[in-house]
């Protein structure tokens, strides 16, 4: 049994709920395993000038409204020039760079990559960006941007995406409890820190059966 935390580096809606899930993940890391997996929610023909994408200002402004999430000056130029193209194949490359080198600080490095673009108006396909990232944590930066240039991290994405797939995952953010096969959503979307204990605390009831989510039949 374990923890999937699907996420995409460029959705403001994961952006906003990231504090609440390392929140949660500081509570729970030592109960069981956590994963974090990107979406890839523009890539291929989903690459393309944020002026082309519907919405992106009106969900920016529910998201801090809702998640108190902060959005920089310098990424509010970006949208407001509206070239800059968001290509998520290459972030979550970048976060599979960040995250093999400090894999116990896997959130926290997925919240600076997420700074990085929506308080920093940063490039998320750009090797120095990463370099930013390892200097203020402290981390090899040559070996991150190593990592991400090769072949592995290209890998690394494509196994994400696959692990979103597999467990039908399409709302972001999303955290389920999975055991097998068998998923139990914990939160779809915007989900407050106590709503996402509940469901934690019920599905991980051993009276709780996970493929159902129904009270487990007695054993006789």
């Amino acid at each position: 049994m374990g923890i999937l935390c699907a996420v995409d580096p460029y959705c403001q809606w994961s952006y906003g709920f990231v504090p609440t899930l390392i929140t949660f993940w500081e509570k729970h890391r030592d109960e069981m395993p956590f994963h974090v997996a990107c979406a890839g929610l523009y890539r291929d023909a989903g690459v393309r000038p944020m002026r082309d994408i519907e919405g992106i200002a009106e969900s920016n402004a529910k998201v801090a409204e809702v998640l108190g999430a902060e959005f920089g000056p310098a990424y509010e130029a970006l949208l407001a020039d509206g070239s800059f193209e968001m290509n998520s194949l290459d972030a979550t490359r970048g976060f599979a760079a960040l995250k093999d080198v400090a894999p116990e600080r896997t959130l926290d490095l997925l919240y600076a990559q997420m700074q990085a673009f929506f308080r920093d108006g940063k490039s998320l396909s750009a090797p120095e960006t990463y370099r930013d990232i390892a200097a203020a944590f402290d981390l090899d930066g040559d070996a991150i941007v190593e990592y991400f240039r090769s072949p592995v991290s290209h890998a690394a994405a494509q196994q994400d995406f696959t692990v979103i797939h597999d467990y039908g995952v399409g709302t972001f953010p999303a955290v389920a409890l999975v055991q097998g096969l068998a998923t139990a959503a914990l939160a779809l979307g915007a989900t407050r820190l106590e709503d996402l204990e509940r469901a934690y605390v019920y599905y991980t009831s051993p009276v709780t059966d996970l493929e159902t989510g129904t009270p487990a039949e007695p054993s006789s």
